[in-house]
């Protein structure tokens, strides 16, 4: 046993060290978001609190993401006597079932963080640029909340960046796994289709077989899921239907001091370094367009969308940061060679 151990660690040594620095800062970020943050005044959090306990009659949009809630009242219902011994006086609410929320995203965000690392070596950085590469998603205001916080966004990150690692790695497991879960994280994951096409273009019918395998299973607990529960089926649909009521206050929200301010607690200070090296490299406006360029516009429209359609714009802008990353390391590594 202790020998088969061995032989894992010295083959994932990389993986695990990776996720283990991402472990720990986020575990350390993530707590302390977790007790000081207001849990009562967010719907979401109250409504993924009650499906992790069963109460399932929550948002006709919503109550699909079960998955993460599931995982987390199995972590509570194994180990959750044991969080109780740590419960801060200070905090106020279920703190075995948010420990337990708290555990499960940090662990998805850390596997995310492993294939983030992996795909910027893939991009030919060298493993300090690419471990660099990694603080802007470690320290971004967002990774802290979804990983302290009872939150799916956790799941969907992971799925998107699967997607992508996948096709610039060619390794098709992790795209198809990253297909077939991000349907189940959010129903947002449709406006990744296009990106996903071009990806495959040329084995479009094997990659339209996969979404509509992926669409059927995720449709199909949907519809079974409402039957159970009572709920009309076309409810869901009518919610996401009124989201495009919200895109012309969003479009608003966006141009203002308050958007401007959501779209740099992402990028944060960070962005100061592609603006250093496009000076000190001579700004050109030569642009050449590539397959990489495509997938990211169409990868950036798919984010975009969603911010205007859920008018939460930070949330949904985080969505960027794999890519953010990849530039960031890119532009240290012009510097650094």
């Amino acid at each position: 046993m202790i020998k088969v151990l061995q032989q894992l660690i010295n083959k994932y040594a990389q993986e695990l060290l990776v996720f283990g620095i991402c472990f720990c800062i986020l575990f350390s970020l993530g707590f302390e978001v977790m007790i000081y943050f207001p849990m009562d005044q967010s719907p979401d959090i109250q409504d993924y609190l009650k499906m992790a306990q069963f109460d399932w009659n929550q948002s006709p949009v919503r109550h699909y993401r079960i998955l993460i809630p599931l995982v987390a009242c199995g972590v509570q219902f194994s180990f959750g006597w044991m969080f109780e011994l740590l419960h801060p006086l200070s905090f106020d609410g279920n703190f075995s079932l948010c420990f337990s929320f708290l555990l499960v995203n940090v662990s998805i965000l850390s596997i995310a963080g492993v294939f983030l690392f992996k795909l910027c070596r893939n991009f030919g950085m060298n493993h300090w640029i690419a471990a660099f590469a990694l603080i802007p998603f470690l320290s971004c205001r967002w990774t802290m909340e979804i990983a302290g916080l009872p939150l799916v966004d956790s799941l969907y990150f992971l799925s998107l960046l699967l997607v992508l690692y996948g096709f610039f790695s060619k390794q098709d497991y992790w795209f198809v796994t990253g297909i077939f879960f991000g349907p189940w994280a959010k129903e947002a994951f449709v406006f990744f289709i296009p990106m996903i096409i071009y990806m495959k273009r040329e084995q479009l019918f094997k990659c339209m077989v996969l979404i509509g395998i992926s669409g059927m299973l995720v449709f199909g607990f949907r519809y079974f899921w409402d039957l159970y529960l009572g709920h009309p089926f076309i409810n869901s649909f009518t919610k996401v239907a009124d989201s495009f009521s919200s895109i012309r206050d969003s479009i608003i929200k966006l141009f203002s001091f308050h958007g401007m301010y959501d779209l740099f607690s992402v990028c944060g200070f960070w962005i100061l370094i592609p603006m250093f090296v496009w000076i000190k490299n001579k700004p050109k406006m030569i642009f050449k367009i590539n397959e990489t360029h495509i997938v990211c516009a169409l990868y950036l429209l798919a984010v975009i969308f969603q911010m205007l359609l859920s008018g939460d714009l930070a949330r949904m802008f985080y969505l960027i940061i794999p890519l953010y990353c990849l530039w960031i390391g890119s532009n240290v590594k012009l510097v650094v060679g």
